[in-house]
């Protein structure tokens, strides 16, 4: 880069970029004003004589001095120019998600700032490389949320799992468990009773919890992901108030009902149908293999109002448990995830106040299809946690069994089992928590869930099987756990869409760019 090039950027003040930076954090709530620069510096003193940056909380009358103490608390770390000797590179290290999320979208738009000033072959040599922001590194808050699920999943999920899996046992002192730590209210707001969490640390509850009882991780999955969420992103302002403060403090349980008989992949064929007679709907119809089914006080229902309109005809509805013409079937008798509770549920001549529409009218296909790309982050972070488990188990397994004079752990074969277990997984977590990134900073992300979801539960089938094999004959036994997990992976390929729906949307998507 030229000399006049550089000397061109750094007129721009501290000042003008820290106010362009504040804007930005303030949209993501970052609560540490904590960024980036690229200071002008003399190489033999280390003193800077020109900034770009934010202001970093505090006045800035001795920059080095600040720069120093944020060297001293890691918060920062800072390498010579590769191009100009005077500049030093400012890179982020420590910083929590809501900095990172911040610290991205004020660096993108000062870089457009900057490249309509000097052109993109001069931003190009210039090298304003931030290298941490993409680190997908926890914060202290969700390291917390990690050990409260991690604690609360081997303390008080373990020792009963094996019983209620064996007899399909409904966790009703569990899930009360779950409701006062916190767990089913975690992504609503707090301005209606929850714990305003961002995805990420739902997801990882959720990959805990599903490291020990997959029952227990899909109510909480189906009750924030499916129920919560979409009535906070589209109901209005009275129906937050009436229905998400008890869905968040857990006192009541929701439910998503859009599967049917003769509808699941194909979701535009709705056979439920909700006539609009004037002051009201007259529900009618059957969904299926609903998740909270019988325990659910509040449902989201999406139902056919215009047949003629197709998909566009659709529409989505709160309905209440009790209301008349309401029932429910039999609890599923399931391969795995066997204590949840999984049901059809009927509706004939159900009366639904047109105040409990969701969205305008015509909107309840959108709405579960928004719905479900947000879902399909909480399915993926369960097959990583059975995955996760299933690895851990096998691990610590591996190194107590000996055969030949050995631990198997020893043994190539076992080795690279393991090898091959761990690499898939951590790829998943990557996968999972770029998704949920996108959907915190309300990007799309339809592409990146349904990648999530399609790697991870595949991945999850493939590496339990491996688990059992590992174990070997006690790996065919319940009391080694490796085999339940094995049978709740394969629903993680089913439900909130296939695999082979995950591969319709992902190809789609790659072949409309």
């Amino acid at each position: 880069m030229q000399k006049k090039t550089i000397d061109h950027v750094l007129r721009h003040t501290w000042q003008s970029v820290a106010k362009m930076y504040n804007e930005e954090a303030g949209k993501y709530n970052s609560t540490m004003a904590v960024g980036f620069a690229l200071l002008s510096i003399d190489p033999k003193k280390g003193t800077p004589s020109t900034s770009l940056g934010p202001k970093m909380g505090m006045e800035a009358t001795s920059l080095s001095r600040t720069l120093r103490s944020m060297e001293d608390k890691n918060l920062i770390s800072r390498k010579p120019h590769p191009v100009d000797g005077r500049s030093v590179l400012i890179h982020l290290t420590n910083l929590g998600r809501t900095q990172r999320a911040a610290s991205k979208v004020a660096v993108m738009k000062f870089n457009e700032k900057i490249l309509g000033e000097i052109g993109k072959e001069s931003l190009d040599n210039f090298h304003f490389v931030i290298d941490k922001i993409n680190k997908m590194n926890l914060s202290e808050e969700h390291l917390l949320i990690q050990k409260a699920a991690r604690d609360f999943a081997q303390n008080e999920l373990k020792p009963g799992v094996i019983d209620r899996d064996s007899n399909s046992l409904y966790p009703e002192k569990e899930v009360k468990r779950m409701a006062e730590l916190g767990f089913l209210g975690m992504t609503v707001s707090q301005k209606y009773g929850g714990g305003g969490m961002d995805t990420l640390s739902y997801s990882i509850a959720v990959e805990e919890i599903s490291k020990i009882d997959n029952s227990c991780s899909v109510i909480l999955s189906a009750h924030n992901s499916l129920a919560c969420w979409g009535i906070e992103e589209y109901g209005n302002e009275n129906q937050k108030n009436k229905y998400l403060r008890t869905l968040a403090s857990g006192e009541t349980i929701g439910a998503f009902c859009l599967s049917e008989p003769e509808s699941g992949s194909d979701a535009t064929q709705q056979k439920t149908t909700a006539l609009d007679k004037g002051g009201y709907y007259l529900l009618n119809g059957t969904k299926n293999w609903i998740t909270n089914g019988k325990k659910a006080g509040i449902y989201v229902v999406i139902a056919q109002t215009n047949p003629k309109k197709n998909h566009k005809g659709i529409n989505a509805f709160i309905v209440e448990a009790g209301s008349k013409g309401l029932s429910t079937g039999v609890k599923e008798d399931k391969l795995g995830i066997r204590s949840s509770d999984t049901s059809s549920v009927m509706f004939q001549d159900v009366v639904v106040p047109k105040e409990n529409r969701l969205g305008p009218d015509g909107f309840g296909f959108k709405y579960a299809m928004k719905t479900l790309e947000g879902g399909r982050i909480g399915i993926a972070s369960q097959a990583l946690g059975i995955a996760a488990g299933a690895f851990e188990l096998s691990l610590e397994y591996s190194k107590q069994r000996k055969t030949f004079g050995k631990f198997i752990s020893e043994h190539q074969a076992i080795a690279f089992k393991l090898a091959d277990m761990a690499t898939d997984i951590e790829a998943a977590r990557l996968l999972v928590q770029k998704s949920a990134y996108e959907k915190d900073n309300h990007d799309s992300c339809g592409l990146s869930s349904s990648m999530a979801k399609l790697f991870a539960s595949e991945m999850a089938m493939k590496h339990t099987v491996e688990a059992v094999q590992i174990h070997g004959g006690y790996g065919f036994v319940k009391e080694y756990h490796v085999e339940r997990l094995m049978r709740d992976a394969k629903i993680t390929q089913i439900y909130e869409g296939t695999s082979e729906i995950q591969k319709i949307i992902i190809s789609r998507s790659i072949l409309k760019k």
